[in-house]
């Protein structure tokens, strides 16, 4: 091909990357015999003829398979090994390159304290943005934040990606929004709460520090 591959072009100009590979079991076969090439010899040679060097990278692939299982064992998880999920994707890939690799990791669906930590470092990532960008901070109450993961849930299937949207929605949304109408402004610090009929609001107090 006159135009380089999506994995290659990358690659040549900067070998010292991680490369991440999403649902790899949605793969053609042709990838399993090109990752065989990566895996075997640290590097690729692609349509253009350029052999393109992956000693100095990192593949991690990532997999469904087995999420089934999961997910039927959602009220308890622990009930279902890691090798039963492993398994899955051992009779999916071909023998070859399963063997390839190094560390076969199973991820369990995040539990509610996890929801809580994370929801916890988006809001404080997102706060420190916008104090970088316009010298303001925010932190959302306990209570909230509590709602919102709720309302987000814990879907095993879908991680934390639906309280990402929801913090975004909600929350960013709501202060960008006192921001534009004047009422917050560089140097407040402003809370994340439920006024008393029950709607978000933002009021001035103390922020999370930085």
């Amino acid at each position: 091909h006159e135009q380089g591959g999506a994995l290659t072009d990358p690659m040549v100009r900067n070998p010292h990357r991680v490369v991440l590979l999403d649902e790899i079991e949605k793969s053609h076969r042709d990838v399993h015999q090109l990752l065989l090439q990566v895996f075997d010899e640290g590097r690729l040679t692609d349509g253009r003829g350029r052999t393109v060097d992956f000693r100095h990278a990192v593949v991690i692939m990532t997999s469904n398979l087995g999420a089934e299982l999961m997910i039927r064992g959602a009220e308890a998880p622990e009930t279902v090994e890691d090798e039963e999920i492993l398994d899955r994707a051992r009779a999916h890939f071909p023998v070859e390159l399963w063997n390839r690799i190094e560390a076969p990791l199973v991820l369990r669906p995040l539990t509610r304290p996890q929801m809580l930590t994370i929801c916890r470092r988006l809001i404080a990532g997102s706060s420190a943005r916008l104090a970088h960008d316009r010298g303001i901070r925010y932190r959302v109450d306990d209570e909230v934040i509590e709602q919102l993961i709720d309302r987000a849930g814990i879907d095993p299937a879908l991680g934390a990606r639906p309280l990402r949207h929801l913090l975004g929605r909600e929350i960013e949304s709501l202060v960008a929004d006192d921001i534009l109408r004047g009422r917050i402004r560089a140097g407040d610090e402003v809370v994340i709460e439920r006024s008393e009929t029950g709607r978000l609001m933002c009021s001035r107090g103390p922020a999370a520090p930085s």
